[in-house]
This record gives C-alpha cells, structure tokens and sequence, in this order.
C-alpha cells in the first residue's frame, strides 16, 4: 500500500530501471499509526507523521487496514485536508473528526473549532470540491477578520454563510 507507482524497464542487453513512487501522507488516521495520502489510501508510516492533521471519530476508522481506501465522510475529510495544504490558505488543521453525520468538526492548530460541511460533502463529483475550497476559504476570512479572532467556536454548515460564537456573549 505504501508505493503509488512502479515501473521496470528492461534494457537490452544488461540492464534495467526500476522506478518506485511512495504515497506521500497527509494525515493520520485515529489512533492506529496509519497515515492517509490525497487519494483516500490508508497505509502505514511512523516517521515524520507527528505534525500531520488527524482524521478521528467514525467507527469506519477503527476498522481500515493498510490498503484500504477512504470514501463517504472520511474521505471528504482527507480532501478538506488536501484543500488547507494550499499555500494560500491560513488555516492549519489540527484535527478532523467525522462522527457527525452532517458536519465534520475541525479543530485548528490554535484550539479554536468550526464545523464545516458543503453540498454534495461525500460525493466524489469534481464540483463538491470547488464548493468545498469556497466554505473554507470564506471561513478563513472569517476567522481572520478583526472581530472573528476572538471567536472559538464556529459554524460553517450553511453554504455561504458563516458564524461564530463570541466569548462572554449568550
């Protein structure tokens, strides 16, 4: 599971190219010491995986094994991760966890939450992702806006609306 690509090329009369790709991880997944790439395939590797996002909460994810690969919410976590590695976004996930049917709820790397969800959040069409990219890049907005810094808790499930629940106000 750990190899993307291989190739053998016979080069007569005496020699040969190997070429091996690796996935590249981009998460962890529970507490299992798997890791995730961009394709939804769950593999293993222990070194250097400290500081990727983790994808948690489903029962789905305390039965994958190396091989395996993500669909339904699960994957539509590995994509809000794949989204939020563009250089231009700001917002660092710390963790991403799927137990709620209609929402992921991520929590960043400065403890603050959103819940997020867009339409179409665990089909695999190609436009899921363009709406998906707009939810994030407006709760990014949001969130670094003067009054949405303070904020830790938000609300991202409306497609383009945002919310937030401000400290000491009920």
């Amino acid at each position: 599971p750990n190899i993307r690509d291989i190739s053998i090329i016979r080069r007569m009369p005496d020699k040969m190219t190997i070429t091996i790709i690796e996935r590249e991880p981009i998460a962890r997944v529970g507490a299992s010491g798997f890791v995730v790439d961009e394709e939804g395939v769950v593999f293993v590797r222990y070194a250097g995986t400290g500081g990727l996002p983790m994808i948690k909460g489903s029962d789905v994810l305390a039965q994958i094994k190396p091989g395996d690969r993500l669909h339904g919410k699960e994957m539509a976590a590995v994509r809000l991760v794949q989204n939020a590695l563009r250089p231009e976004c700001r917002l660092r996930l710390l963790v991403v966890d799927t137990a709620k049917d209609d929402y992921l709820l991520v929590t960043l790397s400065d403890h603050r939450q959103a819940k997020i969800a867009w339409d179409g959040m665990s089909d695999d069409e190609k436009d899921t992702q363009i709406k998906m990219q707009r939810q994030l890049d407006q709760l990014a907005l949001s969130m670094e806006s003067d009054i949405g810094r303070g904020c830790l808790l938000w609300d991202a499930t409306i497609p383009g609306r945002i919310f937030a629940t401000t400290p000491g106000v009920q």
